[in-house]
């Protein structure tokens, strides 16, 4: 019984693990909960925070996360540049591609 159990949850953790693709005009963001899709030319600011990345988006009234990779505190207070910032100048230029694009 705990065997199978132990089955059960690991293919639903593959299943449903997070990730963030930037694909052509979007990106897409698959937390263990949603599903979203968030055009490119609408993302304003990306930053690495403790519980993941922080994703301003403009028109939407608020801020998207995903939970793909976080930055420590320790990281932060040090400054030290981490996965989470290396991510975030990506999905920046790819913004920032789109932006130029669409003018």
């Amino acid at each position: 019984m705990a065997v199978a159990l132990g089955v059960v949850l690991d293919v639903a953790v593959v299943l449903v693990r997070a990730r963030m693709e930037i694909r052509e005009d979007v990106l897409a963001i698959r937390n263990f909960w949603s599903w979203k899709l968030i055009p490119l030319v609408d993302i304003t600011d990306v930053s690495g925070v403790y519980y993941g990345m922080d994703i301003g988006v403009r028109g939407s009234g608020g801020n998207a996360f995903s939970i793909v990779c976080q930055k420590s505190n320790m990281a932060r207070w040090f400054r030290r540049r981490v996965r989470a910032d290396r991510i975030a100048d990506a999905v920046m230029a790819a913004a920032e591609r789109a932006r130029a694009a669409k003018c």
